[in-house]
């Protein structure tokens, strides 16, 4: 049986894997692992990445959302449902926001 920390591990870890194989957009719709593997070694191998100003995916927000629901005080499904719902529409605010921001300030001034 997997413990708490296998968990929770598990959890950082796919939501890590995630967000690098999103890498702003530019690898999310990508079939060829090969490609990816290319550029990746261009940009310095995961041992020199610099991931400084990458952004998450939908995908890596709902999924750690997912986990803040499930880590929360829940007793019913309905409760667990409720909360998913909710952080599910708090972390995509959020993150809509933040990219907003954030992409005023890429732009060139």
């Amino acid at each position: 049986m997997p413990t708490l920390d296998q968990f929770k591990a598990s959890m950082v870890l796919s939501a890590v894997g995630d967000a690098l194989g999103y890498k702003n957009g530019n690898w999310e719709f990508c079939h060829s692992g090969e490609a990816i593997h290319q550029e990746l070694q261009s940009l310095g191998g995961l041992e020199n990445i610099d991931i400084k100003g990458w952004v998450v995916s939908d995908d890596t927000v709902l999924h750690l959302a997912t986990a803040e629901a499930l880590v929360s005080s829940w007793k019913t499904r309905q409760e667990l449902f409720l909360t998913i719902a909710s952080k599910y529409k708090e972390s995509m605010v959020r993150k809509h926001s933040l990219n907003f921001w954030y992409s005023l300030l890429l732009v060139d001034t």
